[in-house]
């Protein structure tokens, strides 16, 4: 595969005109590589076709080339096509932990993902992962799902249900700019879910209280249960 570079200048009569000042030899790989980094997918799985090339380090290179926060368009036209599960289920909850917050929706497209390739590969025996660590994968997954889930509970809801997501730092209504609900997120994310129910019942928010014990009984107990009783208001 050869690439081409091309130098334009104005010729005569104002015309434009064209030369070929470098010309560089390329695997097939390589260049299937460049051309997604640069996120020329089409012209990439044109290489990877004719050379009957796998394309994961494409997508990979194509999801990894931002650095930065990735939106639900990404999941579903860039990492959807990336057939090592592992690989995605730990692009997946590695968004999560970004200091500056990540983007619930993003978070979400990104789970069910992770869950329907861990469900698939379960089907098919594991053979690649090993079982154990296949159902280590999904239980993280399904966790931050559920945590997830409960955000958007909590910050869609009532006034006091969004003082229960971060006392220290108010959550973000609906209406808010992204930074600031990925702000929001990333402080929630932060606590662990008994502060976060004793604050729902102590605000008297019984319907976020029953959300987070129906999501996260491994986590919430039945002594759990009753002490959080004992905190809501009479």
């Amino acid at each position: 595969v050869y690439k081409r570079q091309l130098q334009c200048y104005v010729g005569l009569k104002g015309r434009l005109r064209g030369k070929l000042v470098r010309v560089e030899r390329q695997s097939p790989e390589e260049a299937m590589l460049g051309f997604g980094k640069a996120g020329q997918v089409i012209d990439a799985l044109d290489v990877a076709v004719q050379y009957g090339l796998d394309t994961d380090p494409m997508f990979k290179a194509l999801w990894l080339r931002e650095g930065g926060r990735k939106g639900v368009r990404e999941v579903h036209e860039v990492l959807t096509h990336v057939r090592d599960t592992n690989w995605v289920v730990q692009q997946v909850l590695g968004e999560c932990g970004r200091e500056e917050g990540a983007d619930c929706a993003v978070l979400e497209a990104g789970c069910k993902l992770a869950l329907e390739r861990t469900e698939l590969a379960r089907g098919k025996g594991a053979k690649e992962t090993g079982d154990a660590s296949l159902c280590l994968l999904r239980h993280k997954v399904l966790e931050l799902y559920y945590r997830v889930k409960t955000f958007q509970a909590l910050s869609h809801g009532d006034t006091t249900a969004n003082a229960a997501v971060d006392k220290r730092t108010a959550a973000a209504p609906t209406s808010a700019p992204a930074p600031a609900v990925a702000a929001a997120w990333a402080a929630f994310y932060r606590r662990p879910l008994q502060e976060v129910a004793e604050d729902v019942a102590s605000e008297g928010n019984v319907r976020g209280l029953l959300h987070i014990i129906h999501q996260h009984p491994l986590t919430i107990g039945p002594a759990d249960i009753a002490n959080l009783l004992r905190l809501l208001p009479e």
